[in-house]
């Protein structure tokens, strides 16, 4: 399964994860690590949220390949 995000939804992520490992970098802290969450919704789409400690960002509609039909998980094109 192949899930690809935009070069929008990348910079929304960098906008959101940037200035936090900026911060740790400067306080010389272990840097915290982030998070892509994708919601397989059926038949509604497939969507994205990125978080950070405990900031978030909705990424929006998120394309995967081969594409999920129906409630299940599957590795076939139809």
């Amino acid at each position: 399964m192949q899930i690809t995000i935009t070069p929008e939804q990348l910079a929304l992520m960098r906008a959101l994860v940037n200035p936090i490992y900026a911060a740790h970098m400067e306080a010389e802290c272990e840097l915290p690590g982030f998070t892509i969450s994708i919601s397989f919704l059926g038949p509604y789409g497939t969507f994205a949220v990125g978080s950070c400690g405990n900031l978030s960002v909705e990424l929006g509609e998120v394309a995967v390949q081969p594409p999920q039909s129906g409630w299940g998980l599957t590795d076939t094109v139809e």
